[in-house]
């Protein structure tokens, strides 16, 4: 990748340098010697383990002892601890190599009750139906996630180079996708052009995004290669920067890149000797609804990022433009880093929050259940997307573990709904959750591995229902209100609830096991948005003595709205309406419940825009190269020193429709007005704000 400049750190560069890791050793990031040996010693004990389980089970399947004995088999590292980024206390990601005669059955069962069976492993659990298949467990309290891959060869040979392509000749998609964790980690360390400096950028990012909560890939966000892939993208074009510039610019390409484009550290690798899947958009239609692709640079290419939805991408676009903003304060000294790590508050941002239970009655049930419904979660935030005024699903990165009354075992995961900005303006709105979450529950239970020991549970609660056990010191923590212009510290009410939270009886919408297919429309309860007016609304909840399973719908309270003076007459071809007489027919509505005039404006522009990785877009012959981004990005970053971080620079990194799908130039606005139904014009809807005003300034009188 040719770089877009050379230029040596300055003064100020390499003083930034020296602030940034202070800051990252005050937050502990950086392990020991005592502790990085524990990890070596570790990594031995795994090794000598499998190599005499391999042994032993070529001897069973009629291998001679000499010949057994030479079989081997190795442990190789990848993820954040083979790139070395890996702070204390943090996992290890692991891969296994075995010959060809060792199968799958005979990792997950003979090696899975070794491993069980020793006495300095704990929280054993495998999971061999995942998409990519994994033992996890504790070894001296260190977490480890082990995967195997089958080589198609019948020794493994103790200087192995796992980048050599051979290795993927005749091996089944499972272990390419367990292998290609080795590789592409080890072809990110020769891509970049100072290890040193790239290792201390990735810890600062890594930093940042879990600070901000979107560290993790099974939630949508972007997992540790994916933050590993972006830095060594921003290394490739200032290759002799500072570690401290090498951030600041990192915001600000991404700040600006224009998505769908893939980032890529090298030209994808069409085809290949071996055949194998390869990410490509012209000829996958799944490949072409990625909305954030990160492309692995070791065949065959993968996106990293295909768990990204429209919420999380929107968060991440948010948290970029923020970082901006602060990176590009330090040179005022108006900012420190420590502002950039500056932890997101997710409890107190949303005004609803989704809460999903997880229960069972066993350790090692509980472990597999829990880890099913995480990689659903974000199954349920796609549905959540589609409802109606539904404008942001954010999953909160990772579940809590709670104590329950019922289940020795129980974590929560909660996500946080916001609601469009025509809902909180409307009266009358209501946004029905139901089917999602019915949807949800179904996938979840439906699982075959499931127990009757096995249980979950969906709820919708406000901000004052979270319970304690999500906040840091297990408390509700006091909040700063105002009164009389005073500002004063009290604590906030929270209602009386069980230990176990909402799950039983709660004030909180619940779908429980009888709840999944309900015969007949059910009662509603009413969740008020943050209503416009200081006059707070009065909630209606079930009671915990209610029979009746409850939907979950977030409404504000109805307003009946003052009728138009002089209504226009609908057009003969408009649906017609019910007489009060006649019951009303169950239908989807796409506004709000009571009728009122709303505007809906989307817009849509590319100007300027340009291919910036290719000639012709991926549908043409021939997959992405990089020959042309260097010189274009560099263009796009022209006196980026003096461009304001609030405003967009002119020309945005630029973007490719992935599947070929390009914009027209200019704008295109597409507007539409209805009342109760019907189509209004300009005078009407003048009519009816007219009247409203009216009703409301009577209503103060």
């Amino acid at each position: 990748m040719p770089p877009i400049t050379t230029a040596l750190p300055t003064s100020a560069d390499i003083s930034l340098t020296q602030q940034l890791e202070l800051a990252l050793n005050n937050f502990n990031l950086y392990e020991t010697a005592e502790q990085s040996e524990k990890r070596e010693h570790i990594l031995g004990k795994l090794n000598l383990i499998v190599n005499d389980w391999v042994t032993q089970v070529s001897i069973n399947k009629g291998l001679p002892e000499e010949s057994a004995k030479e079989s081997g088999a190795r442990i190789l590292t990848f993820g954040s601890y083979r790139l070395g980024v890996n702070s204390p206390g943090s996992d290890m990601d692991t891969l296994c190599l075995v010959p060809r005669h060792i199968d799958r059955k005979d990792f997950f069962d003979s090696l899975g009750s070794i491993l069980k069976a020793h006495p300095e492993v704990t929280h054993f659990i495998a999971v061999p139906d995942a998409y990519v298949p994994v033992m996890k467990l504790y070894f001296e309290n260190i977490q480890i996630d082990l995967l195997c891959s089958i080589l198609s060869v019948p020794t493994i040979p103790e200087d192995i180079n796992i980048l050599d392509p051979r290795n993927l000749q005749h091996i089944d998609d499972q272990s390419v996708r367990s292998l290609n964790g080795c590789r592409v980690a080890d072809q990110i360390i020769q891509l970049v052009p100072s290890v040193d400096n790239f290792r201390t950028a990735l810890i600062c990012i890594k930093k940042w995004a879990k600070a901000r909560g979107i560290y993790s890939n099974v939630m949508g966000f972007f997992g540790g290669i994916s933050w590993a892939l972006l830095t060594a993208f921003v290394c490739q074009l200032y290759p002799n920067a500072a570690p401290s510039t090498l951030v600041s610019r990192f915001f600000r390409i991404y700040t600006n890149w224009k998505w769908p484009t893939p980032v890529l550290l090298t030209s994808i690798e069409e085809g290949g000797p071996f055949s194998h899947k390869v990410w490509n958009p012209r000829t996958n239609f799944r490949d072409r609804e990625h909305l954030m692709p990160i492309i692995t640079p070791a065949y065959p290419s993968m996106n990293s990022t295909y768990n990204v939805s429209e919420s999380t991408k929107k968060i991440i676009l948010k948290e970029f433009q923020r970082g901006l903003e602060i990176t590009s304060a330090f040179e005022k000294k108006e900012k420190r880093w420590e502002d950039l790590f500056e932890e997101f508050k997710f409890w107190e941002t949303f005004q609803f929050y989704i809460r999903i239970d997880c229960m069972a009655r066993s350790e090692p049930e509980y472990r597999k259940w829990v880890g099913f419904v995480e990689s659903k979660v974000r199954l349920l935030i796609l549905k959540l997307e589609k409802t109606p005024f539904v404008e942001c699903v954010h999953p909160h990165p990772e579940g809590i573990t709670y104590t329950h009354l019922q289940f020795p075992h129980a974590s929560a995961f909660f996500l946080g709904v916001q609601l469009g900005s025509s809902t909180a303006r409307t009266n009358g709105t209501k946004v029905d959750l139901t089917p999602a979450v019915i949807d949800f529950l179904k996938q979840v239970k439906d699982w075959k591995e499931r127990t009757v020991d096995m249980e979950i549970t969906v709820n919708s609660i406000k901000e004052s229902q979270l319970p304690d056990f999500v906040f840091a010191e297990g408390k509700r923590p006091e909040k700063k209100r105002k009164r009389n212009g005073t500002t004063m510290d009290r604590p906030a009410k929270v209602p009386k609830r069980s230990p176990e939270g909402p799950s039983h009886g709660s004030s909180g919408s619940s779908f429980s096991e009888s709840e999944v297919w309900p015969p007949t429309p059910l009662a509603t309860p009413v969740l008020s948005p943050r209503p416009s007016s200081p006059t707070p609304q009065k909630v209606d909840t079930p009671t915990e003595t209610s029979s009746s399973p409850i939907p979950l719908t977030l409404a504000s309270t109805p307003q009946t709205p003052t009728p138009p003076s002089t209504p226009s007459t609908p057009p003969e071809s408009s649906t017609p309406q019910p007489s009060p007489s006649s019951p009303p027919s169950p239908k989807t509505t796409k506004g709000p419940t009571l009728g009122m005039p709303i505007e809906t404006s989307t817009s849509v522009s590319n100007e300027g825009h340009n291919d910036i990785l290719s000639n012709n877009s991926p549908t043409s012959a021939g997959l992405f190269n990089t020959t042309k981004v260097t010189s274009q990005i560099a263009a796009c970053l022209d006196n980026e020193n003096n461009m304001d971080p609030q405003k967009s620079p002119p020309n945005k990194l630029n973007g490719l429709g992935v599947a070929g799908r390009s914009l027209g130039a200019g704008v295109m606005k597409v507007t539409e007005r209805r009342y109760q139904g019907r189509r209004v014009g300009p005078a009407e809807m003048l009519n009816n704000q007219q009247n409203r005003m009216r009703s409301a300034n009577m209503h103060n009188i």
